[in-house]
């Protein structure tokens, strides 16, 4: 009985989460397409870069260093600390 309640409620959550992952990446979408984003590719990548890393659930690794080498193309020596 516990059994099923639980799968129940895993599958209940397992559908709003996806929702909300759908929901969020058309939202996204519709800022990407609008006119604020349209020459600014940088800022672009950037949003979607951390969107997408949040919706996976890896928002704890979003530091600059993964910004800086995944997003914008720094070479793995780059140090994001100020000199």
């Amino acid at each position: 009985m516990y059994k099923d309640r639980d799968e129940q409620q895993a599958q209940a959550a397992g559908a709003r989460e996806e929702r909300v992952d759908t929901h969020t990446q058309e939202q996204l979408d519709r800022l990407l397409a609008s006119a604020t984003f349209q020459q600014v590719d940088r800022l672009k990548r950037f949003l979607c870069f951390i969107v997408q890393e949040a919706l996976a659930g890896r928002s704890d690794q979003l530091k600059e260093y993964t910004v800086g080498v995944q997003v914008f193309g720094k070479d793995e020596s780059f140090d994001p600390r100020p000199c």
